[in-house]
């Protein structure tokens, strides 16, 4: 070998030191629980390994870290399991999980908890893993104990209670949870997927339930959510949807929900995807793509077999196949196979194939459609297939359609639609029914169909 090959050698050598980030240089490997909580307690930007399943039964485990000194380090599990961790201290941390705080360069990766115990109190922010991640958690799986939640007071998610960097191929089994009348959320994977937040091909298998914001996979999103599937039953008073409680912005791409969805008496803003959907900028609506809803959806006004309620929004190629029922209320307002509610929206290749039975303004795809912004809504290339029943304004496609903006004589859009299941219409309210449309204003329809009986 010539001297200046040898020179080059040791010259990339020590380019590749220098730039290879130090926690891939030097690694610790954690084989107990004991060394498990010394070793990240003592050095929170260290790089971990687990060399085989641990078991943390009879050891004290409190939160690592905090906001001020959030985990900025590496934590692989190999493919390895932590079993029966039991996280102490719920009522004395303002935020509340495994770790507080992860930072931008933190990394939780390819781990399982089993029996996995938290319950947050009257904690802000809950989480199983993170109280707020920063940086990326990915093919991690949570098992909750049964009989167990992960609570909180606040935002509580299986991984995180507040997510603003990536969740990506994670797993979480068993109950997450708010207490009663708190205005936080809940979420399967995040009580608020906030802005920049990414949450994509993760499961759920959860029971999510409190009194608003709660969905199988966020509480509240206001990030991306791509490519998810959550099952089991969500539950709320307000804004509960299988995959998403309240959407305010963002995305939600190619997700699946088959959790059921049953509101309670007074429940409003209820849906087999998304509870409410409600776009805050003027220039870029919400867009809601490529998902599908299958389970049954229940409540008292604005429900929807995907979308209980939805403002300024995108709903493109999108499919609800549950069906959609009106729970022990008063309200009587607003019920749709496919969107309860729809104002100021585009809705365009999609279908809804469940049966509708409600009172109030029902239709097999979207029970009212309004106008506040000026910008009409539009119903394009969809269908719905099931029967409907209510008791004012009742139709197989939508069942009212109304004009509440003073500033645009703009015109509502039906185009190449169809409804096929059949109508029943009756009650001290009946107003107006049809097999396409129950009643409408400022709205053109063409190129559109029936088939069922009226």
């Amino acid at each position: 070998m010539t001297k200046e090959a040898k020179k080059l050698i040791v010259t990339l050598t020590l380019v590749l030191l220098v730039t290879l980030p130090s926690r891939l240089i030097a690694q610790t490997s954690i084989s107990n629980c004991v060394q498990f909580v010394s070793a990240i307690t003592s050095d929170l930007a260290g790089n971990f390994v687990l060399a085989n399943n641990i078991d943390c039964n009879g050891v004290s485990i409190f939160p690592f870290g905090s906001k001020a000194t959030p985990f900025t380090g590496t934590l692989d599990g190999q493919g390895f399991s932590i079993a029966n961790i039991t996280l102490l201290g719920g009522g004395s941390f303002p935020d509340f999980a495994l770790f507080v705080s992860v930072s931008s360069t933190g990394t939780i990766q390819n781990l399982i908890f089993d029996n996995y115990r938290a319950s947050g109190s009257t904690n802000v922010s809950v989480g199983g893993i993170a109280a707020v991640n920063d940086g990326t958690i990915s093919q991690v799986t949570i098992n909750i104990a049964n009989g167990a939640a992960i609570v909180g007071d606040g935002e509580v998610g299986g991984i995180a209670g507040v997510n603003s960097g990536t969740i990506s191929s994670c797993t979480v089994n068993g109950s997450v949870q708010t207490l009663a009348l708190s205005i936080g959320g809940a979420g399967g994977i995040a009580g608020n997927n906030d802005n920049g937040g990414q949450v994509t091909g993760c499961i759920t298998n959860v029971t999510a339930s409190g009194f608003t914001n709660i969905g199988g996979i966020a509480g509240t999103n206001r990030g991306t959510i791509s490519s998810s599937t959550a099952n089991g039953t969500v539950t709320a008073d307000f804004n509960g949807g299988g995959i998403v409680g309240l959407q305010r912005d963002g995305t939600i791409s190619q997700c699946t929900s088959n959790a059921s969805v049953p509101g309670g008496s007074s429940a409003s803003a209820i849906g087999g995807l998304v509870g409410f959907a409600d776009g805050t900028s003027l220039t870029t609506p919400l867009n809601i793509e490529n998902s599908t809803a299958t389970g049954n959806v229940s409540g008292d006004s604005e429900v929807g077999g995907l979308i209980g309620r939805l403002g300024n929004a995108n709903v493109t190629n999108c499919v609800a196949t549950g069906s959609v029922t009106q729970s022990i209320g008063t309200n009587n307002r607003n019920f749709g196979g496919l969107i309860g509610y729809a104002e100021d929206a585009i809705i365009t290749s999609s279908s809804a194939s469940g049966a509708v039975d409600a009172n109030g303004d029902v239709g097999g795809l979207v029970g009212r459609m309004d106008s506040s912004l000026g910008q009409m809504v539009s119903i394009q290339d969809s269908f719905a297939t099931g029967d409907v029943s209510g008791n004012r304004h009742v139709g197989g496609l939508l069942g009212r359609a109304s004009n509440i903006s003073a500033f645009t004589s703009s015109l509502h859009v039906i185009e190449d639609c169809h409804a096929t299941g059949d109508i029943s219409h009756s009650g001290v309210l009946a107003a107006s029914h049809g097999g396409l449309v129950g009643s409408s204003r400022d709205t053109e329809i063409r190129e559109s169909y029936s088939t069922g009986t009226v």
